[in-house]
């Protein structure tokens, strides 16, 4: 009889926790590297097809004024992973990855952790190579990828970078095999590794690629392939390398179709900032669709970058929409998707996305958005007007995107007015976030 009764709790608790877990979506999200939004084939299309990210803004949303919160790698994936403004606690540059990101931010996977998601991160890092610092100690059951960027021996053309799993630094692998050096197929078989092992349950599993960062490598047929396609030569290393990260989305999107849960699973597909020199686009350029800039500017052509999102039977296909959003707005969408009441002492800079992208709402509770590189550059965008520095001592700039995408044209003199407005807002708004300790550069951008 007790073991009967035994038997009995046991299911009723099982039963139970099934029931906890129900109606929450697993969460993939893709975070592509350097990459501008005219290298993605549904935004203008690259040199490269990109048909499976394509797929995913065919299967859901589109955003046309997608940003990010930085112009460079390490502190957008701050932003990123904590859902603040990685200025809140001064990971301001990529000077910031060492030794890492501030140990007493909660971080996004932490937050699901609590809700009973398993959590993996198969990529890119970049937010510190102490055990500390790892993603197995910031809230990752499953972790496996490269420390920062990958380096490339010029006599060998091997890798020289480093590698995590779990708490153990594996040092330069890829002397042994050229699979760390070209990451994305890689990447593509751990993310599905996880996948068949965790998806009875909600899992989350984070996809940073190192493409389309330089080193621009890739396998020999992907080459072949793009030769086939007539790519320029110049343009050929890049070309394979997105083609071969977009075969690597498409592994794992086939992988939820065959265990019949893309349904089951919200997918987000950005990049953690705009174009680096020599990217590649859709006129042999660099896919800024005539935006200005690129990474380590806070011009529009390094902040604002591909913005999709895909959630079948819940987010009506084949939207486009322009009002901005920023990758701030992943953790409360998500948090709230996962049954979690989100805490204002928690203090999220974004907003949930679920009302706009299903239609209940056309509008966003959110009126500005910021930046901070350092004490050197600062913007601020609210509705068209967009107020830039971008070098120590230059005076702000002011544009109005919705007439001047490419920021040609200052308005600053003409329209003092909304500069005193914007400015004070900034202001107000920086004195919320921690003091720069670092003296501003004063020329080519220290981070590069």
């Amino acid at each position: 009889m007790k073991s009967f009764l035994l038997f009995a709790t046991l299911c009723l608790l099982l039963t139970s926790l099934r029931g906890e877990d129900e109606g929450k979506p697993n969460i993939v999200l893709f975070y592509m590297d350097d990459l501008s939004a005219g290298l993605i084939g549904c935004y203008g299309g690259g040199p490269a097809p990109t048909p499976n990210i394509d797929s995913i803004a065919k299967n859901g949303v589109r955003f046309t004024d997608g940003y990010v919160t930085a112009c460079s790698c390490s502190p957008s994936r701050a932003g990123l992973m904590s859902g603040k403004y990685q200025s809140r606690f001064g990971h301001d540059s990529n000077k910031d990855a060492t030794p890492g990101m501030d140990l007493k931010t909660t971080l996004l996977p932490q937050r699901l952790k609590q809700a009973g998601y398993t959590t993996a991160i198969i990529g890119k890092w970049h937010l510190g190579e102490g055990k500390e610092y790892l993603p197995v100690s910031r809230g990752f059951d499953h972790s496996f990828g490269s420390v920062a960027n990958l380096e490339q021996d010029k006599k060998t053309k091997k890798s020289m970078s480093d590698y995590y799993e779990a708490d153990q630094i594996i040092t330069s692998p890829g002397l042994q095999s050229d699979e760390y050096l070209i990451s994305s197929p890689l990447y593509a078989k751990k993310a599905c590794e996880f996948i068949d092992q965790h998806h009875s349950k909600p899992f989350f599993l984070y996809l940073p690629f190192n493409a389309a960062h330089a080193p621009a490598v890739s396998s020999d047929h992907w080459k072949d392939k793009m030769t086939a396609l007539g790519v320029p030569k110049e343009l050929l290393h890049k070309a394979a390398q997105m083609g071969e990260m977009d075969e690597a989305i498409g592994t794992v999107l086939a992988k939820l179709r065959a265990l019949q849960i893309e349904d089951k699973t919200l997918i987000f597909c950005i990049a953690d900032n705009g174009r680096a020199d020599a990217s590649g686009g859709p006129d042999g350029g660099d896919g800024s669709l005539g935006m200005r800039g690129g990474k380590w500017q806070l011009y529009e052509a390094g902040i604002r970058v591909p913005w999709l999102m895909q959630w079948k039977g819940h987010i009506p296909a084949n939207q486009v929409i322009t009002i901005p959003v920023i990758q701030l707005d992943i953790a409360p969408t998500v948090l709230k998707q996962a049954g979690v009441q989100l805490q204002s002492e928690w203090g999220l800079d974004g907003v949930d996305l679920l009302p706009l992208v299903t239609g209940k709402t056309q509008t966003l509770e959110r009126h500005e958005l910021y930046w901070r590189v350092d004490s050197d550059q600062m913007a601020i965008r609210k509705g068209p007007w967009k107020l830039v520095r971008t070098a120590f001592n230059k005076a702000p700039e002011l544009y109005n995107l919705s007439k001047d995408l490419g920021e040609t044209k200052n308005l600053a003199t003409e329209h003092a007015d909304t500069v005193k407005e914007l400015q004070d807002l900034w202001d107000k708004w920086n004195q919320g976030m921690k003091p720069v300790t670092r003296k501003p550069r004063r020329g080519k951008a220290a981070d590069e």
